[in-house]
């Protein structure tokens, strides 16, 4: 049986469709042509835009009061502008933030029976398991990390106690993300590869990373990651989280 649960509130009834749930969100790209006489397009950078999804439902209410009561909670629904998403019993359980295109029109079959749909967008199309996994390490040593999903797993990253007034880089085989920031001891930094964001002691910092690279855990097989220091020495204390990661 799907439970779905939308921004907190989990639908009553029989989940009917989720529309755009499964399946990847529409490509784009920008294509060029080659010109001067030349066949074809240059070959294009494509990427997933945002994921539209329609969820719909049929809700049996003990009575006709009961069955409006439902309509009006799940109309308000997303008021903040976004909210969280929640599939589980069809597939491994999966989780995404999405924000509200419209609650469409119930439809009344019955003093008691009810149609519902909800339209939503994901702006980010990932969907993302809902246990975060978490592994510690000492800097220096990789870790040999992996996930469930079908798409490279962008991992959080907490550096602490060490003294590195040069900073460190982080490695994932050749390719290397430098972090010029000093580390004193008793400071933490972390590093967000999904989103970009880097602070320190929990505050965002600008221009934190210099040499920055996409790492990411790659599906279907195993991701080493490390840690090292940059023109100190020392270890600091270095954890991994990251989820699964699908499109």
């Amino acid at each position: 049986m799907t439970t779905l649960t939308l921004d907190g509130y989990v639908m009553p009834g029989t989940i009917t469709a989720m529309d755009g749930w499964h399946g990847t969100p529409e490509r784009r790209s920008t294509a060029q042509a080659r010109g001067a006489g030349k066949d074809g397009d240059f070959p294009a950078i494509s990427d997933y835009g945002p994921r539209f999804v329609t969820f719909r439902g049929t809700y049996t209410a003990k009575d006709h009061l009961e069955m409006h009561t439902v309509v009006d909670r799940m109309a308000g629904l997303f008021r903040a502008g976004s909210g969280e998403v929640k599939v589980q019993g069809h597939g491994p359980g999966q989780i995404a933030t999405a924000e509200p295109v419209r609650f469409l029109p119930p439809i009344f079959h019955t003093d008691t029976l009810l149609e519902w749909a909800w339209s939503l967008k994901c702006p980010d199309p990932r969907k993302y398991g809902l246990s975060e996994y978490r592994e510690a390490a000492r800097s220096g040593s990789a870790v040999t990390l992996s996930h469930a999903g079908n798409y490279p797993a962008r991992p959080r990253l907490n550096v602490y106690s060490a003294n590195w007034p040069k900073g460190y880089m982080v490695y994932q085989g050749s390719v290397y993300t430098r972090i010029p920031e000093p580390l004193t001891s008793g400071m933490t930094h972390t590093v967000d590869f999904a989103t970009g964001i880097s602070s320190v002691q929990g505050q965002p910092r600008t221009r934190m990373i210099s040499r920055a690279r996409m790492v990411g855990i790659e599906p279907y097989t195993t991701t080493r990651l490390n840690v090292i220091p940059y023109q100190s020495t020392g270890s600091a204390s270095v954890a991994w989280y990251w989820r699964d990661t699908w499109i």
